[in-house]
């Protein structure tokens, strides 16, 4: 008996059954699943997998094992789409063309590890791909301290998302972008105020401070001093 002869007798069975099971939620809720295989583990996101469609075993029904893999394909693109910004669509088509494969339930295994093992692939690239984008972002912070250094600006400068670049540069860096500028431009200060002889309103303007006043305001915040207290200070040591 061939494969499609088995699928059509399923899909006769599946008329004589009195189940809504195309109605269960477990059919359609792949937010964990999904979590896990952003975050690469694979074998965990597949083990929930096969428990959360136990079910279909015992039913057998070639359609169902179609339906539940569809609706996990488009789960992971659309949840990959928010996390990332980006469209995964060729990895979801290509995951699609394999649906076609399934008939029994070791084929629905198979073909649903191999969706899972294609978008957590994909998460490993454009994690690799985006914390050097983090890198780029800090090396133009580094070299640009007097140009607007907002979050909208330097997310523009690496091409990411504003809210997912906000939430990605914290991951790698340990600091938010505002306390992270607001460091480097202390820093900068530091140095100007010790290696050269410019003037307080000069180090402000080229370390992007709004104003000589706001610029004494911050980093006394951050030094305990006066930029022309630490000046002197160092001039006494």
């Amino acid at each position: 008996m061939s494969r499609e002869t088995v699928y059509r007798e399923n899909e006769n069975n599946q008329e004589h059954n009195s189940c809504p099971i195309g109605a269960d939620e477990r059919m359609y809720h792949f937010q964990d699943i999904c979590l896990l295989t952003l975050q690469g583990s694979t074998k965990e996101a597949f083990l929930r997998m096969r428990t959360q469609a136990g079910f279909l075993k015992q039913r057998n029904v070639t359609r169902y094992y179609r339906v539940f893999l569809n609706a996990m394909n488009q789960a992971h693109y659309h949840y990959f789409l928010s996390s990332f910004d980006i469209s995964l669509h060729e990895i979801c088509y290509d995951n699609g063309i394999k649906l076609h494969k399934v008939y029994y339930w070791n084929d629905f295994l198979k073909v649903g590890q191999a969706i899972l093992q294609n978008y957590a692939a994909a998460a490993t690239r454009l994690r690799d791909e985006q914390n050097h984008a983090v890198l780029d972002a800090v090396h133009y912070i580094r070299e640009n301290l007097d140009k607007d250094l907002s979050l909208k600006a330097v997310s523009e400068q690496v091409y990411l998302n504003r809210s997912y670049f906000s939430t990605l540069f914290k991951e790698v860096t340990g600091q938010n972008l505002t306390f992270f500028v607001r460091n480097e431009r202390v820093k900068q200060a530091e140095r100007l105020l010790l290696g050269t002889t410019a003037s307080i309103e000069e180090i402000a303007n080229r370390c992007g401070f709004s104003s000589p006043a706001y610029f004494a305001t911050i980093f006394k915040k951050v030094t305990g001093l006066r930029p022309s207290d630490y000046r002197d200070l160092s001039l006494e040591v």
